[in-house]
């Protein structure tokens, strides 16, 4: 039995999530599998190898790598499907059906990010061993996951009414009315990037607020690993869950309602912070870093500032060029390429250096398509009060109490270049929707 065989058979396997091209389960020691699923089109999502090299090149350019956890690519033996479709029996959300997990034979493996990890110890995922994390069952660990969506507004260069509204509402606040038209989601979400984005702790508290009270797909809690809190959970249950997490602190909450707010103060915290992994104190000063987890992303996500009305059309040109040319044809094979000089100085070969034309317009595709990857990534903050801290409260000495953290961003997967057709068309979609429903006047995303 090879050594990939050996990892799968040697564990056991929990269903953990899915999204649109991945089913995620977990082992028991601190693993997770991400199996590629099959597109509603019937077509195999992109190859697992891709997947691991896009990760690996394009993510430390924006990104500081301890925010990275590693990932790998393993062999799935044949037999394991057999363990997966077992697991996922009776775990799958009913949305999610329309779609089955392709038989590949490859996957990519991570550590599981529901838990605090250590600096030195990000990268042990490559010996596909027990990875060391802070697992001290007497002290439960929490860990957040957070879509925090595109964080700022697009500056499309035509004037329209839908672009006027564009400038004015970003993507994620438009796109609730087209989920309310549809029945979607029970709540319309009062969430909105810009204010995570904003730096501004109040702003952050604000938009976790909103999160928790509206999940929908973009915010779930895990306590050791497990899934506790998500779209269809009742708010009120949140203080409940929580509520332990504080009990053995000499600032516990008597009153269950401080709970909530006291957690949110904590995830707030850490995301302002410029450290990947520490230990932070709920009362201290907290300065906000500009070269906090945030921030970066959010740097990824304007690269270029390139509009999607403006990639649509030089898209729709490469496309019926490409029919004619060979040379286009070739060009164009460079989005798929991910060991070529182009994908790995992202952010360096200013388009002015370029005197191709072809080679300019796929320059602009090519990181359209990595802003879309930074936009649709996950944050995964775990959480737990600091050991220490808790034994000087119980023994009555003066302290605050302290937790240690780690910060991960996940989920930044390829977006192909045929979703450039989809999102020209969910821009219109979802703009229309929003004039059809919106009160007037209407709102303003700062």
């Amino acid at each position: 039995m090879n050594v990939d065989s050996r990892f799968f058979a040697e564990r056991k396997w929990a269903y953990k999530g899915e999204g649109n091209a991945h089913v995620v389960l977990a082992s028991h020691d601190g693993f997770v599998v991400r199996l590629l699923k099959n597109r509603r089109d019937g077509q195999i999502s992109r190859r697992s190898q891709d997947a691991v090299k896009y990760y690996n090149i394009v993510g430390p350019q924006f990104i500081d790598p301890s925010y990275l956890p590693e990932m790998r690519l393993v062999t799935v033996p044949k037999d394991f499907f057999g363990v997966v479709e077992d697991v996922c029996r009776k775990q799958r959300p009913d949305y999610r059906l329309d779609t089955n997990i392709a038989m590949n034979a490859t996957a990519t493996v991570m550590p599981d990010v529901c838990f605090v990890r250590e600096r030195s110890r990000i990268s042990e995922v490559k010996k596909l061993g027990n990875i060391a994390q802070m697992k001290d069952k007497t002290i439960p660990t929490f860990c957040v996951e957070i879509k925090p969506k595109c964080g700022y507004l697009p500056n499309p260069a035509s004037s329209s009414e839908i672009n006027d509204i564009r400038r004015r509402i970003c993507y994620f606040c438009l796109l609730q009315y087209t989920k309310e038209k549809i029945d979607r989601w029970k709540n319309r979400s009062q969430y909105c990037p810009l204010d995570l984005f904003s730096l501004d702790l109040d702003r952050i508290k604000k938009a976790l607020s909103a999160l928790m009270y509206s999940p929908q797909n973009n915010f779930r809690i895990f306590k050791d690993g497990i899934l506790i809190y998500e779209d269809d959970s009742a708010y009120e249950s949140l203080d409940t869950i929580l509520h332990e997490w504080f009990s053995n602190s000499k600032n516990s909450c008597k009153n269950l309602g401080a709970t909530t707010e006291n957690f949110r103060e904590i995830i707030a915290r850490i995301l302002v912070s410029d450290q990947a992994c520490g230990t932070i104190d709920i009362n201290g000063k907290q300065s906000v870093n500009s070269n906090c987890i945030l921030n970066q992303i959010l740097c990824a996500q304007r690269l270029g500032e390139t509009d999607i009305e403006d990639i649509y059309p030089l898209f729709l040109k490469l496309e019926h060029e490409m029919t004619k040319s060979k040379t286009v044809a070739e060009a164009m094979q460079q989005l798929e390429c991910f060991d070529s000089a182009s994908w790995k100085y992202l952010n360096v070969v200013a388009l002015a250096e370029i005197e191709n034309d072809v080679e300019e317009t796929i320059r602009k595709i090519q990181q359209f398509l990595v802003t879309a990857s930074f936009k649709d990534c996950s944050l995964m903050i775990s959480v737990r009060p600091n050991k220490a801290s808790i034994s000087n409260a119980i023994q009555g000495r003066k302290s605050s109490l302290h937790y240690d953290y780690s910060v991960m961003l996940i989920d930044l997967d390829i977006k192909d270049i045929s979703r450039i057709r989809k999102y020209m068309k969910l821009i219109k979609e979802v703009s229309k929707s929003y004039m059809e429903r919106a009160e007037i006047p209407y709102k303003v995303c700062k």
